[in-house]
């Protein structure tokens, strides 16, 4: 892991030590999770745009045969310019099928969110659909999950907002749903978490709500990961 000058884990030292942690999870050998065929069906939910943690996150669930990605919805401001960028990996991937929708650019406390993907300054060099509207998000993964009662995986590596809303609108779905995974957990008030604190009541909300399985993975455990793969190198 690199330091900058003054000894400290920069922010995107931290994103990629995010995004190995959120991969890493699909790579346990979580056999009660598969389906007939062996897949994992998961529903990734994502604010993909800014640290790299959620594009590493994406290229491998893309890349993973054991996961059968059934969609993908972005959130936490410029819902639809991050939705482009995950058509452009998708497309990359030769997943131009793979469902994509934008989430509601209003936090669940009824404030807008305005926050812009740096990332999408590159979007002109890749292809990508345009067609994205915002506010879809909770409806398709409602529908995605109660067509699959009790299989689906929902992955969550960002803010709360969407999964939040999905859970409040309709709580029928938490029962519906196989398991949830977060990246999220760390609510220390000297270094709470980004994703926690992004939408606060969502947040509240999701920690409220009861699943079948649940599985909360906090920044500290991530960086954890990170330290151990540098020290596994020399090896």
């Amino acid at each position: 892991m690199r330091k900058n000058s003054k000894g400290k884990i920069g922010r995107r030292e931290f994103g990629l030590a995010a995004g190995v942690g959120a991969a890493s999870l699909l790579a346990w050998p979580w056999s009660a999770l598969a389906g007939d065929d062996g897949r994992i069906p998961i529903l990734f939910d994502t604010d993909i745009g800014d640290d790299i943690d959620d594009a590493v996150c994406l290229a491998y669930l893309l890349s993973q045969p054991r996961c059968e990605l059934l969609g993908v919805t972005t959130g936490f401001g410029a819902n639809a310019q991050r939705a482009k960028m995950v058509s452009a990996f998708a497309t990359a991937a030769g997943r131009e099928d793979l469902p994509i929708h934008a989430g509601s650019p209003i936090a669940l406390n009824g404030e807008p969110i305005d926050m812009s993907p740096d990332q999408a300054r590159v979007l002109s060099k890749w292809k990508h659909r345009e067609d994205f509207e915002e506010g879809k998000a909770v409806e398709f993964m409602y529908e995605t999950i109660m067509s699959r009662p009790g299989e689906v995986t929902l992955l969550a590596v960002g803010p709360l907002t969407n999964v939040g809303r999905l859970f409040k609108k309709h709580p029928e779905a938490a029962g519906a749903v196989k398991r949830v995974v977060l990246m999220n957990g760390h609510f220390k008030a000297w270094a709470p978490e980004w994703n926690a604190i992004g939408d606060k009541a969502a947040t509240r909300a999701v920690y409220e709500t009861a699943f079948p399985s649940f599985l909360s993975v906090p920044k500290i455990l991530k960086v954890k990961v990170l330290h151990l793969s540098e020290r596994m190198k020399p090896i």
